[in-house]
């Protein structure tokens, strides 16, 4: 009888967390915060404006460039979006962010059950919708812990495409694998990234939790073709090469 009872007991339990599970869902604030070398940068303008320029392009970019997004998340489905806002400014740092909101002005699904991502992508005026796997990213867990806004979270390193290597800190009190960008695959939310690329640091951290009460729905994006991230890859190399070969074609050698 108290086997009867407490199975009873374990399976209204278990309908209570599952129902909750489904009506909650999680909207994480997330800062990107790249810091680029202002050398780098003093050193692609011409010589004689970097007496004029080099030193104010300096202390320009010694806060980094930021820029702010947003997660949704149940831990089965998510969306990554970046938050857009009107920059009018005619500095570098105002340039730099114009650019990068052009470029990453479309969010990232994760269909993390099915460890698929979705990414719709605009190039020479088409719109191209990649479907592929998420990336393994061959996480190795250590001890060490950093609190991010009011939850521990554990340093977990890894690499992208085999040799950029990423440091990610995660929490296992927000059961999801799930994280910010492309970022997941820890027994916990990601609730901060570091990693390098182009020589310039970038670091995405959580800036605000907020748990929803309500069923998370999200609207994916249809297209009749889909393209895997290589095929999408090798069309932007053939379009340049092409557009290579027109350029030197016009050109007299002789």
């Amino acid at each position: 009888m108290r086997k009867i009872i407490f199975l009873s007991y374990l399976i209204m339990i278990t309908s209570c967390l599952f129902a909750q599970e489904i009506n909650q869902h999680l909207e994480i604030d997330y800062e990107m915060v790249m810091e680029i070398d202002p050398e780098f940068v003093v050193s692609q303008i011409p010589y004689e404006y970097r007496k004029q320029f080099g030193e104010l392009i300096r202390e320009e970019l010694k806060e980094g460039i930021i820029t702010e997004y947003k997660l949704k998340t149940d831990g089965k489905i998510s969306i990554y979006k970046l938050q857009e806002k009107i920059n009018n400014s005619q500095t570098v740092s105002g340039t730099l962010i114009n650019q990068i909101m052009e470029a990453d002005k479309l969010p990232i699904y994760k269909l993390l059950e099915e460890k698929l991502f979705l990414k719709e992508y605009e190039f020479n005026q088409k719109k191209y919708l990649v479907r592929d796997s998420l990336k393994s990213f061959n996480w190795n867990i250590s001890k060490e812990t950093e609190e991010i806004e009011g939850y521990q979270t554990f340093k977990s390193e890894g690499t992208i495409s085999d040799s950029i290597k990423v440091i990610a800190w995660y929490s296992p009190r927000v059961p999801y694998k799930d994280g910010p960008d492309e970022f997941w695959g820890l027994p916990g939310m990601i609730l901060k990234i570091q990693y390098e690329a182009g020589n310039n640091l970038h670091t995405i951290t959580a800036k605000n939790i907020t748990v929803k009460e309500n069923k998370l729905i999200i609207k994916l994006p249809k297209n009749k073709d889909f393209f895997t991230l290589e095929e999408y890859e090798s069309i932007i190399k053939s379009f340049f090469e092409k557009r290579k070969e027109m350029n030197y074609g016009g050109v007299d050698k002789n």
